[in-house]
């Protein structure tokens, strides 16, 4: 059995040597990519005194300058996220484990009496539930776009390949990958080749995103993370 890492490939490599260990083999094709937004207004640190973080998102840590806001609170999304938060502070993390709910949560409980000021370093195309919940609580909650996401296949041999072959696993973390994995199987016109494929996928959201594909079994992790995916496929293979 080989699995198929879809994301960026740093972040394909760090999960291929967990799934490795498994003694499952791996092949990495990305089919998104980041890029940092240079031109985001430095002037915004200036402007605000933040009074809480939020990230959702690995990428979003990593591109963020932290310079000034290391001993602020932060919330994160979860496990990816809150390890790589971690290289860089120890102290005022919040693990939202994986759900966007959570962080509401969270915040409920820890912030809501004395917080007025909320910064979120994100993705260009991040998912607005956050935003309408502050809005209604009539918390100042800014978002401030630092990467974009971009569909691509620059593998595309390698990923053909990998759908001629027999009985392998495919992983995707979010609908943007999902959405660009569906892009390349029919611009390839390999969709008669999904059907001894399985799917294991981050959310129902992801797995929607599969719509026009037909694949032997999709599976949605239980729980939101990268541990929970690798532990399925353990059990898969």
């Amino acid at each position: 059995m080989k699995v198929l890492l879809t994301r960026p490939f740093e972040d394909s490599l760090i999960s291929g040597k967990k799934i490795k260990k498994f003694g499952i083999d791996y092949e990495i094709t990305p089919l998104i990519e980041i890029k940092k937004i240079d031109t985001y207004s430095k002037k915004l640190f200036l402007e605000t005194d933040f009074d809480l973080l939020i990230f959702t998102s690995r990428n979003s840590v990593k591109l963020f300058d932290h310079s000034k806001y290391k001993n602020k609170p932060t919330i994160v999304i979860g496990e990816g996220t809150y390890n790589e938060l971690l290289k860089i502070k120890s102290n005022g993390i919040y693990n939202g484990g994986g759900n966007s709910k959570n962080i509401q949560k969270i915040f409920l409980e820890k912030f809501s009496n004395n917080v007025k000021n909320i910064l979120h370093p994100c993705a260009e195309n991040v998912n607005v539930e956050l935003e309408y919940f502050f809005k209604r609580k009539e918390i100042h909650y800014k978002k401030l776009p630092i990467y974009k996401v971009i569909k691509t296949n620059r593998l595309y041999q390698k990923f053909k390949n990998f759908f001629l072959s027999n009985n392998q696993i495919i992983i995707l973390f979010s609908p943007l990958t999902a959405e660009s994995l569906v892009e390349s199987v029919k611009k390839m016109k390999l969709e008669k080749y999904c059907l001894n494929k399985k799917v294991l996928v981050m959310s129902e959201r992801v797995k929607t995103s599969l719509k026009g594909l037909a694949f032997s079994e999709i599976i949605v992790s239980q729980k939101p993370n990268e541990s929970d995916l690798i532990s399925t496929i353990s059990k898969l293979s």
